[in-house]
């Protein structure tokens, strides 16, 4: 657990530390119905609900961290469903810039691969980042399960809308089909993102991506594990 990047949950992340790792960092408030079971719980609990401004602070920076890290990863396993992990061009970019979608999508991966990659240069680096992204996630879940609502930010939107017009350009100009990118983005998707953007993301890949090819077991199969995580997320 993060405890330094999310100071005002220190207590409650101290007191459901053992619960968090049993249920692999999701939160359900049907755990704690008794206030005598955590009473550190029912605490935070309040706070939430009295609008403490240093818990609705951390509450949106762990949002934040846990909207970048899913886009990250939406885009990562894209890349690999296009065979761009690492990229076959023999010229290795430097740039680490991977929220530059302007760029073409080759370049994008190699900045995606070598920010990657950078989390391994220092000890204990990666390890201090899945830990942030870990409580991010926890906490988000705990701010569903009371009732908070967090959408997809405009800016991440538009990150990954143009991401995904780099994407078909690239499958377009290869001549790539038959690929999974539908079930590839909307199963990354169900990790974060709310069920309205998850629509929408899914409309634009009906009316943009033509050349996606995608059975229907596939597509149902990454409904159901969207509506399973986001039920896990608003059960109260």
């Amino acid at each position: 657990m993060d405890f330094k990047t999310f100071p005002a949950f220190e207590d409650f992340l101290k007191a459901t530390e053992e619960y968090a790792q049993r249920t692999g960092f999701r939160f359900s408030l049907r755990d704690f119905t008794n206030s005598e079971k955590n009473p550190t719980v029912n605490s935070f609990v309040e706070k939430v609900r009295s609008r403490d401004p240093a818990i609705l602070q951390d509450i949106a920076r762990a949002h934040k961290v846990s909207e970048q890290e899913g886009i990250r990863n939406v885009m990562i396993s894209t890349c690999k469903e296009l065979e761009l992990w690492p990229p076959a061009s023999e010229d290795r970019l430097q740039s680490m810039a991977y929220t530059d979608v302007s760029e073409p999508l080759d370049n994008i991966a190699w900045a995606l691969y070598n920010f990657d990659r950078s989390l391994d240069e220092s000890e204990g680096v990666r390890m201090d980042h899945e830990a942030k992204c870990r409580t991010a996630s926890y906490l988000v879940d705990f701010a569903h399960s009371v009732g908070e609502r967090l959408e997809m930010s405009k800016a991440g939107s538009e990150l990954l809308i143009q991401f995904l017009e780099r994407a078909k350009e690239w499958a377009d100009t290869h001549n790539i089909k038959g690929v999974r990118i539908r079930s590839t983005v909307m199963q990354m998707l169900s990790e974060f993102a709310d069920e309205s953007y998850m629509r929408e993301i899914d409309e634009w890949l009906d009316k943009h991506w033509e050349a996606v090819a995608i059975g229907t077991f596939a597509l149902v199969a990454g409904f159901a594990i969207a509506a399973l995580a986001f039920g896990s997320r608003k059960r109260k």
